[in-house]
């Protein structure tokens, strides 16, 4: 069972309680790419609620890095190794970076991490 969306779904229910969850992201949290709905787009910024494509689906996190060369992600999540842990995905398969609409985005850069280990090709 992919939990990722369930995660997130969590973390901001716990948090930001009040923030919509508009159109099929309110019917559906748990469907990964449904979080391309949340509140306003923005840059990729830390802390930021961020989608994934995958071949049978999507992924969703939190941006909490960025590798030197600029092409991967740190990304914590949940359901990335059937865990909630951090993990490398590829820039290229980022489809949206969302803020949520009740809370100010701080815009904080990402940290640059060093890369280590493979970049993740499917999370589940």
């Amino acid at each position: 069972m992919p939990w990722c969306g369930d995660f997130v779904d969590t973390a901001l229910e716990r948090s930001i309680p009040k923030e919509p969850r508009p159109g099929a992201l309110g019917i559906n949290p748990y469907w990964a790419l449904n979080w391309g709905l949340l509140g306003v787009a923005c840059k990729p910024c830390y802390g930021a609620v961020v989608t994934f494509k995958r071949p049978s689906g999507g992924h969703v996190g939190f941006l909490v890095g960025i590798s030197p060369d600029g092409l991967f992600y740190l990304v914590l999540g949940g359901n990335q190794g059937n865990t909630v842990s951090r993990t490398w995905v590829s820039v290229s398969r980022a489809q949206a970076t969302r803020w949520p609409a009740t809370y100010g985005n701080p815009m904080l850069a990402l940290p640059v991490v060093k890369k280590t280990g493979a970049a993740s090709k499917n999370e589940a």
